[in-house]
């Protein structure tokens, strides 16, 4: 990651930079999730006004469920709750497309402002072992020089010994 003059970022930018993308992919998959939701629901009342709209306006015949109990309602009325149903899950539809897209906006904003590129779990995985195997071998290179420094060296110890001689039997 580096900000937008090409340095790197520090370590708590990086967290905070990290948290916002975060958030915002969270975002992201909470619209397309209820979305998808709204696609079926809108479906649904579509369907139920088709299968209203064929019969006589004053037929009681039309039943309803309200907290899975049936109600005897006329198709007039059902035809107006319906309708007034799938307007709402069509306002809530274009209100979440809007929040999806400005999401993802900002995601690509954020994404070029600091040169952040999605990663795989692989890469991920792989870049974390790579850093804790450099600084294990930064450690080993602090601990050699110690020992240097402090002229404990003899040619049979070495820092992947942990200071131990070698005996020459191997196990």
């Amino acid at each position: 990651m580096t900000k937008p003059d090409g340095k790197p970022v520090n370590e708590e930018e990086a967290k905070t930079i990290s948290g916002q993308y975060q958030q915002l992919e969270e975002t992201i998959q909470h619209c397309q999730s209820r979305l998808m939701k709204l696609n079926d629901q809108i479906l649904e009342l579509r369907l139920a006004l088709e299968g209203v709209k064929g019969h006589p306006h004053d037929a009681p015949i039309c039943l309803r469920e309200y907290s899975g109990v049936l109600i005897q309602r006329t198709c007039a009325e059902v035809l107006v709750e319906v309708s007034k149903e799938l307007e709402e899950a069509k306002e809530e539809q274009r209100a979440l497309k809007e929040e999806k897209k400005h999401a993802q906006e900002e995601r690509n904003t954020l994404t070029s402002r600091y040169n952040i590129r999605g990663l795989s779990m692989d890469e991920v995985i792989n870049a974390k072992a790579s850093q804790q195997a450099n600084m294990y071998a930064m450690q080993l290179q602090k601990q050699y020089q110690q020992q240097m420094s402090q002229g404990h060296h003899s040619a049979t110890s070495s820092p992947l010994s942990g200071g131990r001689r070698s005996t020459g039997h191997r196990y």
